[in-house]
């Protein structure tokens, strides 16, 4: 979390130090008023991605029934001094898209997609999170592009309120009682089919399977 706050923190730092010291108040007085004001305006902006840091998604839960999303809070800590709730149960009707026509502003920030499959390369872009308006304009949700683990087919398609039995789906569960977070991490991060590195295997396997398939050709 303190990192994604770098980008405002280290500009604030450096600018308080040239409000404190001044170097410029005689070559260009101008800069103090300059830098106070930007000061001002860093401070104003990581207020406001403070909104998206506080809904940021530690984890959507499905039930098997595909009719119910839980979605748990990454922090946890200053959701409590607020008093807001951790996590939260919704039914996946709930998810569909706040009105953006008339007298409705559109939704800003980059979306969270709702089909399947939709542009791979958006996950690897300059921005951390995905967001998902959800019943209003006032209401997002902050998902990191990255994650630990993520099923986009499931998922996507569960945020576009399409429901996905999984009633009859043969499902694995994991005993992470017995394995450390660490060794929890790791396991589904192997599983992750939205990594660079995954997809990086699966562009040479589709180069080999080219590249015998020219071959067979020239064969004949």
């Amino acid at each position: 979390m303190f990192l994604l706050y770098l980008r405002f923190l280290i500009p604030l730092a450096l600018l308080y130090y040239g409000i404190k010291k001044n170097p410029f108040y005689k070559t260009y007085p101008i800069m103090l008023p300059f830098m106070i004001i930007m000061f001002a305006i860093t401070f104003y902006r990581m207020v406001k991605y403070s909104r998206r840091t506080n809904h940021m998604v530690h984890q959507v839960l499905l039930d098997p029934t595909g009719t119910e999303l839980t979605i748990v809070f990454k922090n946890e800590w200053t959701r409590k001094l607020r008093q807001d709730a951790v996590e939260r149960t919704m039914v996946i009707s709930n998810f569909a898209n706040p009105p953006q026509q008339g007298e409705y502003r559109e939704l800003v920030g980059d979306l969270f997609p709702e089909e399947f499959p939709f542009d791979y390369s958006r996950i690897f872009d300059y921005r951390y999170f995905w967001l998902k308006y959800y019943m209003s304009q006032r209401n997002l949700l902050a998902l990191a592009k990255k994650p630990t683990y993520v099923n986009h087919e499931v998922l996507n398609n569960a945020f576009a309120t399409k429901i996905i039995d999984l009633s009859q789906v043969e499902i694995y569960k994991i005993k992470n009682t017995e394995m450390s977070i660490d060794e929890l991490e790791e396991f589904l991060e192997e599983e992750n089919q939205y990594t660079i590195q995954k997809f990086s295997e699966r562009y040479h396997k589709i180069q080999r399977l080219e590249e015998v398939e020219r071959q067979l050709r020239e064969r004949k």
